[in-house]
């Protein structure tokens, strides 16, 4: 058996191309390339004529491979923090339907004229009702017992699982008047004007050195500022959806609407459509077909789509003749193989 120059060109160009398809499971994709090749001249040279389902099979595989590269990879990505938004968002809900309010928010978010954070007083809605009794509302949340008792509790409701820092919060209303929690003020889901679906109740922001029982939250500019600035690449805010195998992946920020739907709005979004997100009776029409309209699947990855191309040909480049002969080993032509142009016996 004689191996050219050529050879092993070839064998490191498809390897090479498979790794950058397939990433480390690309050395099996290669491997079995040139499996079924061996195979498949294998078989020619004997005259089988069951060689045209083998190659019917590696077409069949790389369909499906292919087909599973396109449309398995989507994520939902972040499937707790959307458990935790959903299951904050109906804690929010169950307390303005019993006490009539949003729990309060700003220097006004009080019990006994201490401030206390809306995370706190909805503890008894979202089944942590030990934790609610075990908090001492005449002291501030930073006070020594509050500080002795919470300062390492965790609480996974609360926290991002892919939240670095233990014990604070991901999650925050956003407070001012144009909002729906006010700037302190009682409000009530009915004075939601722009619909409850359309207006944002909590939003999800990573990195502000927010312990959870801390009374601070997010102002309609921070807020503001959050959905019409783009994401860094290497950032651990929002969550990264893949769009597909041939699209580069995007980036959301999770959201709870007023009526407890839970999405991810992509970012960035115009200025206006944010404003319309974050106000509750501002008077701004909003259609979620145009939120819907920049979830646009991401731009092309043209450096995946040639990857694609280049490993498809290298992979196809055995079954032409006159490639073949020169990437080949020589024992494709041994006396009594079949040609592979002509179909007849090597002498």
């Amino acid at each position: 058996m004689t191996f050219r120059l050529a050879t092993f060109l070839y064998l490191f160009a498809l390897i090479a191309a498979a790794i950058a398809v397939f990433g480390t499971s690309g050395l099996v994709v290669a491997a079995m390339v040139l499996g079924f090749w061996s195979v498949f001249f294998y078989l020619l040279w004997r005259g089988y004529a069951f060689v045209l389902i083998g190659a019917a099979m590696l077409l069949l595989i790389m369909f499906f491979m292919l087909h599973g590269l396109c449309y398995s990879l989507k994520s939902p990505g972040g499937a707790r923090c959307v458990k935790n938004l959903r299951q904050l968002a109906w804690g929010v809900s169950k307390y303005e339907s019993a006490t009539g309010n949003f729990p309060p928010v700003g220097d006004k978010a009080n019990q006994n004229s201490v401030p206390c954070s809306w995370r706190v007083l909805i503890l008894p809605q979202i089944d942590q009702q030990s934790l609610f009794d075990a908090y001492n509302f005449a002291e501030p949340w930073d006070g020594p017992s509050n500080r002795k008792q919470f300062a390492h509790i965790e609480t996974e409701v609360y926290e991002c699982p892919e939240s670095d820092v233990a014990c604070h919060t991901n999650y925050f209303a956003v407070t001012g008047p144009q909002t729906i929690w006010g700037d302190g003020e009682p409000r009530t889901l009915r004075e939601a004007t722009d619909g409850a679906s359309n207006t944002i109740l909590l939003i999800e922001a990573a990195g502000r050195g927010v312990h959870w029982t801390e009374p601070v939250d997010l102002t309609f500019e921070q807020a503001l500022e959050l959905l019409t600035t783009p994401l860094p690449a290497d950032s651990t805010d929002g969550h990264i959806v893949d769009y597909g195998y041939f699209r580069k992946p995007g980036r959301v920020r999770g959201v709870a609407m007023a009526d407890c739907r839970v999405r991810g709005v992509p970012v960035p979004i115009p200025r206006d459509l944010a404003v319309a997100l974050l106000t509750a009776n501002g008077g701004e029409t909003f259609d979620e077909n145009q939120l819907d309209a920049y979830y646009s699947g991401g731009e092309l990855d043209y450096g995946q789509i040639w990857g694609v191309v280049i490993f498809v040909v290298l992979a196809l480049m055995p079954g032409v003749p006159a490639i073949k002969r020169r990437i080949w080993p020589e024992w494709v032509n041994q006396p009594g193989a079949v040609s592979v142009e002509h179909g007849m016996p090597v002498e």
